[in-house]
């Protein structure tokens, strides 16, 4: 533990203190003229840079960066490194703003980077990630007419963001261009290097990695609908391997089919480490979703994963897991491995649903109940006809935390993102620690 602390500070360090670099690259000698607006505008220039390759790098879905952080937090500290720079490119122009011509070749790269980049961040703020700004009427109703009335969906806001690379393109041309980097070989090295680093981490990413899933395709071997709602779809490779994951993770699947298109999105995997056929659980929530149970058996699916850290080990302490509508699908994969070995700490599932028609694998639970005395399921249905359902409240949830004692309970909520926050809340008036408390979400 200790350990992977000391690899976190390390690898935050070098995302945040990387601008260090260029800039002793730019300033050794003459630190003294930092206060001058130029050489300010020169500093904020060269910080915003890095961060925006930086966060470029960031995207990327390194392996290593995921298990240590988890794929959700690597993606909102990107969303933080971004923000950080776009601020700071507009502090560059600020402070620079009486230095420069705009006729000149070097500038118009730089506006038309900055245009790109502030496009995309504004997009991503109002449209693509949930933040405390769609709390205002206004945010919230632009938000809704660009999903209902413009098709903002999730294909084409995810292609919207990819114009990022482009941005950075004209950045790193911007920057190459300037007077100050063409001064000395070094710079110009360092800074052309940062940005193609990125670029290129960026072209795996989006070429090679795809190539190399398509060499290694499942093949979907059947399509099962479990609600009205929810379908399942399994696959696997026709060489017979598997997937190498645990239980709780997710990946990014792309389904090769006319019936869908040839969109990836992030599910979670619903089977147990080492099923023989890969299992993902999907409620119907747009019309990508709505559209899986037409596709065909045999249809190609392209796997690039697993992610996530929501990975609890068995036998580790009692353990408490929440999960919020299709919030169940981690649990299903942890479930169905423990129940295979064995529960033999204490384990209760609470499942938040609408109605009862939303459950899937009731049977499943209430076989596992059966089987193993130190679990116990716990189904909160919150809008049953007639009027009687129940909230997921604190009274609900204490009930559940007190017979373990919330000193030695791990807890696990999946869901969506109110339940989600609700859940957290509740936990920690019932005194959990933050850090006993394990949720994650999904991200583009």
């Amino acid at each position: 533990m200790a350990g992977e602390r000391l690899r976190r500070a390390l690898w935050l360090g070098a995302a945040v203190l990387g601008p260090a670099i260029p800039l002793q690259a730019y300033f050794a000698g003459n630190w003294y003229s930092i206060l001058h607006s130029y050489s300010l505008g020169m500093f904020c220039g060269i910080v915003s840079y890095v961060y925006f390759a930086n966060t470029l790098i960031l995207s990327a879905r390194i392996r290593s960066f995921d298990r240590l952080f988890g794929h959700d937090r690597v993606m909102v500290f990107h969303g933080g490194l971004a923000g950080a720079a776009l601020v700071l490119v507009g502090a560059h122009v600020g402070f620079k703003s009486g230095f420069f011509e705009f006729g000149t070749g070097q500038i118009q790269f730089g506006v038309a980077a900055l245009a790109l980049f502030a496009a995309v961040g504004l997009v991503t703020v109002l449209f693509m990630v949930g933040n405390r700004l769609h709390r205002i009427g206004a945010l919230a109703a632009l938000r809704a007419f660009g999903v209902r009335r413009l098709g903002f969906d999730y294909s084409r806001l995810k292609l919207f963001h990819n114009l990022t690379a482009p941005a950075l393109a004209l950045a790193t041309a911007h920057v190459l261009m300037a007077a100050p980097t063409a001064e000395t070989r070094a710079r110009l090295w360092l800074m052309g290097a940062w940005g193609a680093t990125a670029l290129l981490v960026h072209v795996h990413h989006k070429v090679l990695r795809v190539a190399l899933a398509c060499r290694r395709a499942f093949r979907v071997t059947a399509v099962r609908r479990l609600a009205d709602s929810t379908v399942e779809i399994r696959a696997a490779r026709p060489d017979g391997s598997k997937l190498e994951h645990r239980a709780g993770q997710f990946a990014f699947f792309r389904l090769l089919s006319p019936a869908c298109g040839l969109e990836e999105h992030p599910f979670t995997i619903s089977s147990p480490p080492g099923s023989p056929t890969l299992h993902f659980t999907i409620k119907a929530l747009g019309d990508y979703s709505a559209a899986l149970p037409a596709v065909a058996v045999g249809a190609r699916l392209l796997c690039d994963g697993p992610y996530g850290r929501f990975t609890p080990v068995r036998g580790a302490g009692p353990h408490l897991f929440v999960a919020g509508g299709i919030g169940i699908t981690p649990f299903l994969s942890i479930l169905r491995e423990w129940d295979a070995a064995g529960i033999t700490e204490p384990v209760t599932l609470v499942w938040s649903m609408a109605t009862r028609r939303e459950q899937i694998d009731e049977g499943f639970f209430a076989a596992v109940a059966a089987r193993h005395a130190a679990f116990r399921f716990v189904p909160v249905v919150t809008r049953e006809p007639g009027g009687g359902g129940r909230r997921m409240d604190r009274e609900l949830l204490r009930a559940c935390v007190e017979p373990a004692s919330p000193a030695c309970l791990t807890a696990y909520v999946c869901g969506p993102d109110l339940l989600r926050r609700a859940v957290i809340g509740h936990l920690r008036a019932l005194g959990l620690p933050r850090r006993a408390i394990h949720d994650e979400t999904f991200s583009f």
